[in-house]
């Protein structure tokens, strides 16, 4: 069942309610998962401008004073893992608000 869910998620990602899921996360804030080899998920909020974003290595990132454009760029990007390494990483205050897990299962 796993394969179906992920084929029903790429096409809503990629699909004609792309742009619907985009345009409410944009106005109003919200989460969607992201079909990308580096992101897992995001969470954006337009009023205070923060962006979380879910690593598939397990750590979570808030990315602060980041504008609409940028997280439109980020959800249109043909590649989310290179659109974020080339245009948020790096140039917005970034806090860390979860440990990559370890191995073990437990995050020291």
């Amino acid at each position: 069942m796993k394969g179906k869910s992920l084929r029903i998620c790429k096409r809503l990602l990629r699909g004609p309610r792309a742009w619907y899921i985009q345009h409410r996360i944009l106005r109003n804030g919200g989460s969607m998962p992201v079909h990308s080899a580096a992101l897992a998920s995001l969470d954006y909020n337009p009023t205070t401008q923060v962006l979380n974003i879910a690593f598939n290595h397990g750590g979570i990132y808030a990315f602060r004073e980041v504008p609409k454009e940028e997280v439109k760029g980020l959800l249109t990007a043909e590649s989310r893992g290179r659109y974020f390494v080339h245009k948020i990483r790096g140039r917005y205050e970034t806090e860390k608000l979860s440990p990559k897990a370890s191995p073990g299962g437990s995050n020291h």
